[in-house]
């Protein structure tokens, strides 16, 4: 009888598992209602603390912009900020089109992550809002939640719940953010031409392979540098160029000055 009772609860044991593992694939949406984990909970109030902190002092941290790259129906620029010689927070501001549009935060201790946020848009889902929460130490990721909602008002309502998100490498992000402010590596973009409208001229920059990211800088007032380029734009063709640039918002660079390096 004993035994029989061992087999049973084995038997329930992996049903209920079976019965988990179905309705996470059945809608990837769905969040697990589980508390946190007793031994995380201190760590996560404490990193919480913290990027209330990063973010209240945002505003009187040094604060450097990257160009508007864009990718197939993708675009994003990244803001960096550094306080005390350190950097405490990246935003990769996203926009995907008709799709939709993303902010995820970056919030850094001692050079390490310790939370990354995503607040996304999806214009196509029927819960279009929603929160992604994922707490790290030591660069290992501790805990994530998440929460969902048909509008703003009824995010602002709803409670975070655990949730699997994907882990992703926390590091290979950081280094992508950061090139994209040095404009390094895959972001280390040439001279590929200028676009003319009727009241508006841009300079563009790309790479001439595929999958290249691109980036368009809109020139306003012309000074000797971009009459030199726009007399005759194939002689600069392929080369790399040193500008500065204001970014203006919703999200479009503006020419401030150049040269050649």
């Amino acid at each position: 009888m004993g035994r029989l009772k061992y087999f049973i609860g084995i038997l329930i044991f992996f049903i209920s598992i079976l019965v988990f593992v179905i309705s996470c694939n059945k809608n990837p949406d769905q969040t697990i209602s589980l508390e946190v984990p007793g031994s995380a909970n201190f760590i996560i109030q404490r990193i919480l603390t913290y990027s209330d902190t990063v973010d209240h002092l945002s505003n009187a941290a040094s604060k450097q912009e990257s160009l508007i790259y864009s990718l197939r129906d993708y675009s994003f620029h990244v803001s960096r900020y550094v306080r005390n010689s350190e950097v405490s927070l990246y935003i990769e501001h996203g926009n995907m089109g008709e799709q939709g549009h993303s902010e995820k935060r970056y919030y850094l201790k001692d050079g390490e992550v310790v939370l990354l946020t995503e607040h996304l848009v999806l214009a196509r889902n029927e819960q279009p809002f929603r929160i992604n929460r994922s707490f790290y130490q030591n660069g290992d990721l501790l805990y994530s939640d998440q929460k969902i909602g048909k509008t703003e008002n009824e995010l602002k309502t709803k409670e975070f719940r655990m949730s699997i998100l994907p882990e992703g490498n926390i590091r290979a992000d950081l280094k992508k953010l950061n090139d994209a402010i040095y404009q390094y590596v895959e972001f280390d973009l040439v001279f590929d031409g200028i676009t003319e409208y009727p009241k508006a001229k841009y300079l563009i920059f790309s790479k001439n392979k595929f999958n290249a990211y691109r980036a368009s800088v809109k020139v306003e007032k012309e000074d000797d540098f971009i009459r030199a380029i726009f007399s005759n734009p194939e002689k600069y063709r392929g080369r790399k160029f040193k500008i500065n640039w204001d970014l203006r918002r919703p999200a479009q660079a503006i020419y401030v000055s150049g040269r050649l390096p």
